[in-house]
């Protein structure tokens, strides 16, 4: 059943996108841990889960979607 959901939201949204659901697990995992077990965070559970949302935002071009968004704005309060 796992697989033929993957395949559908490969089919949908592309692989990107599909793997990103792959490198949310472990942060989840964190935040179900602290929230029903009472596991304590350690210093590297939030660095680490930084850098997986970061990653999957430029695996995304996320990045590049704000920064275009964020220079139409520049761009349009100069001019007006």
């Amino acid at each position: 059943m796992a697989y033929v959901l993957n395949f559908r939201i490969v089919a949908a949204a592309g692989a990107s996108t599909a793997s990103s659901v792959t490198y949310l697990t472990p942060v989840v995992a964190a935040v179900v841990g602290v929230s029903v077990l009472g596991e304590h965070v350690q210093w590297n559970q939030p660095v680490g889960a930084v850098v997986v949302l970061v990653g999957i935002a430029v695996s995304q071009g996320l990045h590049r979607a704000v920064a275009a968004r964020i220079s139409r704005s520049n761009s349009s309060r100069s001019s007006g």
